[in-house]
């Protein structure tokens, strides 16, 4: 009696282990759709952010891409490569070029199309306000991650030409 009952603690306690094992082991798609996570909230800004901390949210979002990342916008025909510095200082441009910003990201898509390589596609929803200007734009996103010593890192992002509705 006191045996069945040890092994069916035992049972529980395994079967736990393994659940939480399997529900919280940060995973590549995770550790992905953290990035992405992150984007989000370093890209947004606030009206009372302070000047060092935009600075500082540039260089966390420059710091997922990898040194150099491709970027293409197929409606401006448009292909350069950027260096991890290149990207923080327009990131922190464009967040000081107004007073708020929100960044939201949805319908993420990600395959994994060869060892170390996600294919990432997503809806890339950009608001901001200056003044007493309100401006929002939607974008269709494909990017590459390469996983780079144990990190997930942009290695090419693409704008892609959406047909008008």
């Amino acid at each position: 009696m006191v045996n069945i009952k040890n092994i069916v603690i035992v049972l529980l306690v395994i079967l736990a282990a393994g659940f939480i094992a399997i529900r919280f082991w940060p995973g590549d798609e995770r550790a992905i759709r953290k990035q992405l996570a992150l984007i989000e909230e370093a890209g947004s800004r606030d009206p009372a952010e302070k000047p060092v901390e935009s600075l500082l949210k540039s260089r966390q979002i420059a710091g997922l891409f990898n040194d150099p990342c491709e970027l293409t916008i197929e409606a401006a025909d448009y292909r350069g490569v950027f260096d991890r510095k290149q990207i923080m200082d327009r990131l922190a441009l464009v967040r000081s070029s107004s007073s708020r910003v929100i960044v939201e990201i949805y319908d993420i898509s990600i395959d994994f199309p060869e060892k170390q390589t996600a294919a990432v596609s997503l809806t890339l929803r950009l608001r901001s306000e200056s003044g007493n200007d309100t401006v929002a734009d939607v974008h269709e996103v494909a990017a590459t991650l390469r996983k780079i010593e144990g990190t997930w890192l942009f290695t090419s992002v693409r704008i892609v030409e959406v047909l008008e509705r």
